[in-house]
């Protein structure tokens, strides 16, 4: 026993103080070395995936838990169908659905795992979506849709959020707090983020606060925050919505009526004689800015323009069912269907109607007409050509711009994406591939 003691304490001997102490240097570079090595082969061999987990709240300024219905919406239901992110429509609640071939019956065919009442109870609870439409729900789980006449953006329709097997259901909601948690039962399938919050505030200034204070991961609004700085520190995220901006001309007024002028307007020539216009447009920083501009480019070219600027409501009591206007400043939001018939149709001039430059033209009504019942989307799109066509002579109306809104993720969130939307809302639709944790598994298991 005492040599097996004394036999570390010989060969220790054998080495001077400085030749023990590089001998240590050497063992611990020899181990931090094979520590790297195993560190970069476990590197090479696994790769990192998404993990479940974690807590991400967004900022949204709203009045109250009223008006971010449609975020809820998104997060906690589906619809029979829904836009994938290249706006094209697929099947979520729906396993398939068929068209008659005189387009009047739309038939759903319903997931096995969505009960009849479900079914029932759903389409019960939201019968605005579908007024004046006779529906019908078999025993078999198909849901059939009877139209007075063939309608091909109805499909689109069907996308809306109806039934309660979204990535999110509500957990809580109490002081301007909606606390929510992943669903395992989601059709759209189980989201890896475990819960989301969604704090609602008064205003930017407050947003702006929480935002700083790191009391938030994200805002649904960009315009909401009052710092750049703390904006460059996100990623933003914009969705482009069915919503353009533009100049309507009143073509039922004198000083507009004309052809002519309206052309010669858009494409920046200089008139025959100068007229005086009222232009009207929302009271918004945005609005107005365009108004201006518009002043601006357009008094070179003869027009004398007088800038009134009103509120939502009173454009849509007051100003636009009177036509009360030369020239306006509106946007019009198109929807999930790239249908024009509201907006240009002739039979839309009425008070309650949409079509903002009382524009009448007979052949555009019958192509309008014809699009919209129009089954094949190659030929819907050549009768949209030759309406086009038709409006670009014509002039009732100029584009500004195509709507985009954006959001914003903090550096801790990944798996974000931008996509088109109907509306700010969709900012959730991908919501289930988001992301907050990660972790490494090999290569074979990922695939």
């Amino acid at each position: 026993m005492s040599q097996l003691v004394s036999l570390p304490c010989r060969i220790g001997g054998a080495f001077s103080r400085p030749e023990r102490v590089l001998l240590a240097l050497l063992f611990i570079v020899a181990c931090v070395a094979g520590g790297i090595a195993g560190y970069q082969y476990w590197l090479r061999d696994t790769v990192a995936v998404p993990a479940q987990g974690g807590t991400y709240t967004e900022g949204i300024v709203a009045a109250s838990i009223v008006d971010i219905a449609p975020t809820l919406n998104v997060l906690t239901k589906v619809g029979f169908v829904r836009f994938d992110e290249s706006g094209v429509i697929v099947p979520v609640a729906a396993e398939r659905w068929e068209v008659s071939e005189d387009g009047k019956v739309y038939t759903f065919t319903m997931r096995p795992d969505m009960a009849v009442e479900t079914i029932k109870s759903a389409l019960a609870d939201n019968e605005d979506v579908f007024p004046d439409i006779e529906v019908e729900v078999t025993d078999d789980r198909r849901v059939i849709f009877h139209l007075e006449q063939a309608f091909v953006p109805f499909l689109a329709t069907t996308a809306t959020p109806l039934f309660p097997f979204g990535p999110y259901s509500v957990v809580s909601q109490e002081k301007g707090i909606v606390k929510l948690e992943a669903r395992p039962d989601s059709i759209v399938g189980r989201p890896y983020i475990d819960t989301i919050i969604l704090r609602i505030y008064a205003d930017s200034f407050s947003l702006t606060q929480a935002l700083a204070a790191g009391d938030i991961d994200g805002v649904a609004d960009v315009r909401n925050v009052e710092n750049d700085i703390l904006i460059s520190r996100m990623s933003v995220w914009p969705i482009e919505l069915p919503r353009r901006l533009y100049v309507f001309f009143n073509t039922e007024r004198e000083v507009v009526k004309a052809t002519d002028v309206r052309s010669r307007l858009r494409s920046g020539q200089a008139l025959e004689k100068p007229i005086e216009v009222t232009l009207v447009t929302l009271a918004s920083p945005k609005h107005e800015q365009l108004a201006q501009d518009l002043v601006a480019s357009w008094e070179p070219l003869g027009v004398h323009m007088t800038l009134e600027t009103r509120t939502a409501t009173e454009l849509a009591k007051e100003v636009i069912p009177a036509r009360a206007y030369d020239i306006l400043i509106y946007g019009l939001d198109f929807g999930g269907d790239p249908d024009p018939y509201p907006f240009w149709h002739s039979s839309q001039i009425s008070e309650k109607g949409l079509n903002l430059s009382s524009f009448a033209q007979i052949d555009a009504d019958r192509l309008l007409e014809k699009a919209r019942q129009e089954q094949r989307p190659e030929e819907r799109e050549k009768l949209y050509v030759q309406f086009q066509e038709i409006f670009d002579r014509e002039v009732p109306a100029i584009e500004l711009e195509q709507v985009v809104e954006e959001f914003a993720t903090g550096p801790s969130v990944f798996g974000v994406s931008s996509h088109p939307g109907l509306s700010i809302a969709n900012r959730y639709d991908t919501v289930a591939g988001w992301y907050l944790k990660e972790k490494r598994v090999r290569q074979v298991e990922s695939q």
